[in-house]
């Protein structure tokens, strides 16, 4: 297994060993000067990585990189969208909030003005400094490439159904913060949304949500991910506040969200450290990162953690990088 991690500070791929013991091992580190905020990786094992610089780097190796910044100059990307039934479109979305659509694989980006038309855009705001709202998750639906859902904090939680020439805001019966949300391809209606009011569910596209509390200590939701293979496994990071400084809670849910329980065995304190990154990258297999640069990784779906990377280097996404 090989992850890909966009830090504040470039690219950087590690290598799992040969056990579960074995330590991972620092494959690559390049675009250095780079804060790499969303990450894209396909099954050949290309990286298409997006910056807050306003650039789209590429690589097929690992090594030598392809960069744009065609219809992208000054923009502070923060989430990017791909599909494997149309590979040459793409979205991205910004702070301050914007979609932006490729027809060239990354490489020539063209502003959708509809996004911005939305009646509630003009009040898209964020409560702490900057002060500016930004689309915190772009993705195109499992099954339906033009079908594309994105989050704005604080904003709320929209879609199109036309390849983004059109917008509609879905109901907002969550919270107007949405962090992250997931969704599956075999439960292709069914959405999770982490918000600052806690983790939702909605089984029609975002048309009604249902509030999940079942063994959720805290309100605040960070992140939230589901197995690649069992579209029932979640993985999701809660905190008592927005602030850094309050506890840090990993949680996990075997039944679709319905219940979930603490998953701490092997972790540190995860109190001051920010949880930037959860992605699901097996069937039980989950890594998370933190704010201050580290990794951590289970195969077992929490019942163990372990520490895979330190660094000084804020980490925003992590991807599975296939062999």
């Amino acid at each position: 297994m090989r992850l890909a991690i966009g830090t504040t500070r470039g690219v950087i791929v590690l290598q799992e060993g040969q056990t579960d013991t074995d330590t991972w091992t620092l494959v690559s580190h390049s675009q250095h000067s780079r804060n790499i905020q969303a990450l894209l990786t396909d099954p050949k094992g290309s990286i298409l990585a997006a910056s807050s610089q306003g650039s789209i780097h590429k690589t097929t190796d690992g090594e030598n990189w392809m960069t744009t910044t065609e219809g992208l100059e000054g923009l502070n990307i923060t989430a990017i969208s791909s599909h494997p039934k149309a590979p040459m479109i793409m979205y991205l979305g910004t702070q301050s909030p914007a979609i932006y659509r490729s027809k060239t694989a990354g490489m020539l980006w063209q502003k959708l003005p509809s996004f911005n038309k939305l009646p509630s855009s003009d009040s898209w705001t964020y409560p702490v400094p900057p002060y500016r709202a930004s689309v915190t998750k772009l993705r195109q639906h499992p099954l339906h490439p033009h079908v594309i859902l994105a989050s704005v904090a604080q904003g709320g939680f929209m879609g199109s159904l036309d390849g983004g020439l059109t917008w509609s805001e879905r109901p907002v019966s969550v919270s107007k913060e949405v962090n992250d949300f997931a969704l599956h391809a075999l439960a292709p209606t069914r959405i999770f949304a982490a918000t600052s009011t806690g983790l939702y569910c909605s089984q029609d596209l975002g048309s009604t949500w249902e509030q999940l509390e079942h063994g959720i200590p805290y309100t605040f939701a960070r992140r939230v991910t589901i197995s690649p293979y069992n579209p029932n496994l979640l993985m999701a990071s809660i905190s008592q506040t927005r602030d850094d400084d309050g506890p840090q809670i990993i949680i996990y849910s075997k039944d679709g969200g319905q219940h979930w329980e603490v998953k701490n065995v092997g972790l540190p304190s995860l109190n001051n450290q920010r949880i930037t990154a959860i992605s699901a990258v097996g069937e039980e297999t989950f890594a998370f990162s933190t704010r201050n640069g580290n990794v951590y990784l289970t195969t077992d779906g929490g019942d163990l953690w372990r520490t895979i990377y330190l660094s000084n280097n804020t980490i925003n996404t992590i991807q599975l990088l296939p062999k």
